[in-house]
């Protein structure tokens, strides 16, 4: 597993992540222009791959391949330090600004009047909003952008305990790690399959697109990516421009048959949320191996890379507040808008998220003494 290099800032991912998360932030605004909406849609799936290649990296390189019990108990600490805390403080905004916000005030990008109504916060406390279906019928757009994060833990958690259990029967890491995502992406695939056969789909949304069962498969590909860079380093880097300009072709087959612009087929619903993941893990050996000689680019990258998080929890919340002040958004306002949005992403990052992150354990080892009693340790993690 030593020939892709040791988990450590890579610019060229950095910038990749900046490529996803800026459309994601901008479609939220509002803006009028339509390829906000398909864009917007490939920034999650560009997140969703991302997030698969560098788990996969994670558990080679720092946790031994979740080979043991205390290696699963390392890594789970490690991601659920790494998003839990800030997730449950913004389901505590989104609570304060429900009871708090006038609604109809404004007008702006996001509707106020999603906040009309607080919902059953129990699935949200369990990360169970949207495990069969989206929780879009249930609760509108509420809190949104979670489903999202609820997908990853679910991903967090059964990944690597089937992982322990195949490494116990006597597999290795690595032809575990495969058989484990090509059977989610079989069963995510199929199970896609079977509701588009029943007919009657009112909502993508929220059957096909949030609903967790159905999309376990949108890490699997990054982590196929892993396997692949890993076992194939060289290859890799030779052709990387061959292999993102099939990734392009994915990419563009995906926004030709993107499901909101009217494409309600077989492909959109089930099809579609594999090609665009998978598309964008043929882009990935690209970015990898980039070579990013502007400093200022760098820095830039970094700065929004490192504050992604921050950025993708907060910008709704703080479109919300916009919208009371901001009749329209146009290119202007949305400027000023993404302006406010990587500020408070900042303060967020530095008061809140970074002092967190210096907490967890980065590996196995620094799981070995007690922290506090709870049988955890302090000492600095790697970035990721």
């Amino acid at each position: 597993m030593s020939a892709v290099r040791q988990m450590r800032r890579n610019v060229g991912l950095d910038v990749l992540r900046c490529c996803a998360i800026l459309p994601v932030v901008v479609y939220h605004m509002g803006l009028p222009w339509a390829p906000l909406e398909q864009w917007g849609f490939i920034g999650v799936e560009v997140f969703f791959a991302l997030s698969g290649f560098l788990i996969a990296q994670m558990i080679a390189e720092r946790f031994d391949g979740i080979g043991t019990a205390d290696a699963l108990a390392s890594f789970l600490v490690n991601r659920w330090m790494r998003t839990l805390p800030l997730y449950f403080l913004a389901l505590l905004a989104y609570v304060w600004v429900t009871k708090t916000v006038v609604v109809g005030a404004g007008a702006g990008a996001i509707s106020v009047a999603e906040f009309a109504r607080l919902p059953a916060l129990g699935p949200y406390l369990t990360l169970t909003q949207n495990v069969w279906t989206g929780g879009v019928e249930a609760n509108g757009n509420w809190f949104s952008v979670s489903w999202t994060l609820a997908l990853e833990e679910w991903f967090y958690v059964l990944l690597p305990l089937l992982l322990l259990v195949g490494q116990r029967c006597g597999w290795t890491f690595e032809r575990m790690l495969v058989r484990v995502a090509l059977v989610l992406i079989v069963g995510s695939i199929a199970a896609r399959l079977s509701r588009h056969l029943q007919g009657n789909i009112a909502d993508f949304d929220d059957l096909f697109r949030r609903a967790v069962l159905l999309r376990l498969d949108a890490l699997c590909y990054g982590a196929l990516a892993y396997v692949a860079m890993t076992r194939f380093a060289v290859e890799a880097a030779k052709y990387r421009a061959h292999l993102a300009a099939i990734g392009i072709v994915g990419l563009w087959l995906a926004l030709a048959h993107h499901p909101v612009a009217g494409q309600t087929g077989l492909f959109a619903h089930v099809f579609y949320w594999a090609v665009a993941p998978a598309s964008v893990c043929f882009v990935l050996p690209a970015f990898y191996h980039a070579e990013v000689r502007s400093a200022v680019v760098a820095r830039a990258a970094q700065f929004v890379s490192t504050r992604t998080y921050a950025l993708y929890l907060s910008h709704m919340l703080v479109a919300v507040g916009f919208a009371a002040y901001v009749a329209d958004i146009t290119p202007a306002t949305a400027l000023a808008l993404l302006a406010c949005d990587l500020v408070i992403a900042d303060v967020i990052y530095r008061l809140i998220e970074r002092p967190l992150l210096r907490l967890r354990p980065a590996s196995v080892v620094e799981m070995a003494t007690p922290w506090r009693g709870l049988g955890l340790a302090v000492r600095p993690s790697l970035p990721a």
